[in-house]
């Protein structure tokens, strides 16, 4: 990705501007973009040689796996009418289909393929099916791409999942996904979506009660990678003290950070543990959405900040 000089126009245009993530188009350039991912992930779809000697490209594979996938999904025998192969078949839904949710359907089987089939292959034969991005360049490229089109989703543990962007900031939601997808923090990333999910169904305390989950997740990883000693009893309170005691925070912060500490120990337990983490009583609590929206954006900004901590001390 290249940042050209029509993007730092666009940037300056919208520079003090509210950009509303878009749900419900998924503009051409985009399309094409991703068109252009495949090719570089996937392979092209043909055959080489000539006569007797010709033989099917090793991508011909996976192109056909995506289209059978969604064909019985459908229940349909082709994608298109007028498709010439199973990868233009592919490419003429991605391109041409006006129905939003085959667009994404279409996109999400294609980079569930890459990240699990494709991941699969030898350097040798990704050589062979003429392969030039390793998954994790394509999905991070295509997640950049939503992104700058401002359009409402990202590609995550093999799945495309809307991004709402009324209930959390942008950055801060993407940010916080995108430290939190590797192998070291997987457990701390499904409670984060959980959370998400939580949220967009009205369940705000298990939304809150998952956005903590995730934060201690998270601190949980970072003891045990640097192999500081954990508390007996890993309550968030104590999980955030071994972070602060083993200088997770650099010492001579500690006067600029003190309000943060605070925040920290107090703000998302606090707001947990008095909303969703305990017994109602006689009496129903009810958990405003707001308070809900703020649980995640703390937990999110938290997450961010322990996470960029622990990998500066590297």
């Amino acid at each position: 990705m290249f940042d050209i000089y029509s993007k730092r126009q666009k940037k300056i245009v919208e520079d003090g501007k509210t950009i509303l993530n878009k749900y419900d188009k998924i503009p051409h350039t985009l399309r094409v973009q991703v068109s252009c991912i495949w090719r570089d992930a996937i392979g092209p779809f043909g055959y080489s040689g000539a006569g007797i000697g010709r033989s099917p490209n090793p991508s011909n594979k996976y192109w056909a796996d995506v289209r059978n996938t969604l064909c019985c999904e459908y229940g349909k025998t082709a994608l298109v009418d007028t498709g010439y192969n199973y990868a233009d078949e592919c490419h003429k839904i991605l391109l041409d289909q006006k129905d939003i949710d085959q667009v994404l359907d279409i996109i999400e089987c294609t980079f569930m393929f890459i990240d699990t089939e494709i991941r699969k292959l030898t350097p040798t034969l990704k050589r062979s099916h003429n392969i030039k991005l390793s998954p994790d360049e394509a999905i991070d490229e295509l997640n950049k791409r939503f992104l700058e089109h401002h359009v409402g989703y990202q590609y995550i543990e093999g799945k495309i999942l809307r991004m709402n962007s009324e209930y959390m900031h942008q950055e801060v939601h993407t940010n916080t996904v995108h430290l939190l997808n590797t192998n070291q923090y997987k457990g701390a990333l499904e409670e984060f979506i959980d959370a998400h999910n939580h949220f967009k169904k009205g369940q705000y305390k298990d939304s809150m009660v998952d956005a903590l989950k995730s934060f201690e997740s998270t601190m949980k990883a970072i003891c045990q990678e640097n192999k500081w000693e954990e508390p007996d009893s890993k309550n968030c309170k104590k999980l955030i003290q071994v972070c602060f005691d083993n200088g997770l925070i650099p010492p001579y912060l500690n006067s600029e950070f003190s309000s943060l500490r605070v925040t920290l120990e107090s703000g998302l337990p606090t707001v947990r543990n008095q909303n969703g983490g305990h017994g109602q009583g006689k009496n129903t609590v009810e958990v405003p959405d707001y308070l809900a929206r703020y649980a995640l954006n703390l937990a999110g900004s938290n997450i961010i900040l322990l996470i960029e901590a622990n990998q500066s001390k590297k």
